[in-house]
């Protein structure tokens, strides 16, 4: 099944993905927060997700498998500038 945002970043060649969640992001204990993942593979983050978050994973490999360069998960609460989202 494509995934829109994933399908929209691969058709516009953007250079990342950025998608919110009300989670704090890829977690390897869901109910620990301490426990967020700052960058792994997608073969990992496809092993830790759970719940919803397999859909926000499966739309990462979907963009990847696409072009796009980074992908980055991360929860929408507080700042989520684009400064503060992608890395210089």
């Amino acid at each position: 099944m494509a995934q829109p945002a994933a399908a929209i970043a691969v058709a516009i060649d953007a250079d990342a993905l950025i998608i919110l969640t009300s989670v704090p992001g890829l977690l390897r204990d869901p109910d620990d927060p301490r426990t967020l993942v700052a960058e792994t593979t997608i073969a990992e983050a496809e092993s830790l997700a759970r719940g919803r978050m397999k859909v926000k994973i499966l739309a990462a490999r979907e963009a990847i498998d696409g072009g796009i360069d980074e992908v980055v998960i991360r929860s929408a609460s507080g700042d989520p500038s684009i400064r503060t989202v992608i890395r210089s």
